[in-house]
C-alpha cells in the first residue's frame, strides 16, 4: 500500500463519523466493503492492468438532514465517459476514473518521427551468380524502415491510470434519485437520504405450527 493510500484510504465508512476512534475495527466488522468476498477482492486490487498503482482522489463529504454532498477532484478528467459511478449493495458507492496519457500527435495535429532505422533481413551476400543476385534483390525488398515518436521525457509527475474511491453510508440511501455533475475536473454527487416513509415497511412473520 502506498503512503497516499494510507493517508487517503481507498474506502471510507461514513458511519464512523469524523475521526472516529474505532475506524479500522468498525470497518472490518460492519462494513460490507470488507465483509463481502467479492468486494474485498476488488478492494485488494491496488494496481491497474498496467501495474501502475491505483491512487485516491481528494474528496470532501458533508451532510445535511436530507442529503449527503460529495465533492471529489479528478484533474485531467473532462469527459464523463472516463468516470464510473456504481452502487455496490444498498449503501456502498464506488467511484472510479481513468486518466490517459496525452497523444501529442492527435492533440496538436503534428507528426512526430524519429530518424528512420533500417532493419535488414538476414541473407547471403550478393555474388556474381544469378541465384545470389536474386537472393540479394529479395533481401533489399525485405528491408523495412521503422519509425517511432521522437519524445524525450524530462519530467514525469502526472499520474495516469486509475483513480478510485468508495464510501459506505451509515444507512440505506435513495440511490435512484442520486445526481452527479462533472465540472472542470470537480465531481459533485448529491445523495438523498432515505426518508422514513420511503423505507420498506416492517412485516410481521407468521410462525408456522
Amino acid at each position: 500500500m502506498s503512503l497516499q493510500n494510507f493517508v487517503h484510504p481507498l474506502h471510507t465508512n461514513l458511519a464512523d463519523g469524523p475521526g472516529g476512534p474505532m475506524h479500522i475495527i468498525g470497518q472490518l466488522i460492519h462494513d460490507p466493503w470488507y465483509t463481502n468476498q467479492e468486494l474485498r477482492l476488488r478492494n485488494k486490487s491496488r494496481h491497474d492492468n498496467r501495474g501502475e498503482p491505483v491512487l485516491v482522489p481528494d474528496f470532501d463529504v458533508r451532510e445535511s438532514d436530507d442529503y449527503y454532498f460529495l465533492e471529489g477532484e479528478f484533474a485531467g478528467i473532462a469527459s464523463k465517459d472516463n468516470l464510473n459511478i456504481e452502487w455496490v449493495g444498498h449503501r456502498t458507492l464506488l467511484i472510479e476514473a481513468t486518466i490517459n496519457k496525452v497523444d501529442e500527435e492527435a492533440e496538436w495535429g503534428i507528426h512526430l518521427q524519429s530518424s528512420p532505422k533500417t532493419v535488414e533481413i538476414e541473407g547471403s551476400v550478393a555474388g556474381n551468380s544469378e541465384t545470389e543476385q536474386h537472393e540479394n534483390h529479395n533481401k533489399q525488398q525485405s528491408e523495412k524502415r521503422m519509425h517511432g515518436k521522437d519524445l524525450r521525457v524530462w519530467v514525469n509527475e502526472r499520474h495516469t491510470g486509475v483513480l478510485r474511491k468508495s464510501f459506505t453510508f451509515p444507512y440505506d440511501v435513495n440511490s435512484e434519485h442520486m445526481r452527479a455533475k462533472l465540472t472542470n475536473g470537480l465531481l459533485k454527487i448529491l445523495v438523498p437520504k432515505l426518508k422514513a416513509e420511503e423505507a420498506e415497511p416492517s412485516r410481521r412473520i407468521h410462525i408456522e405450527e
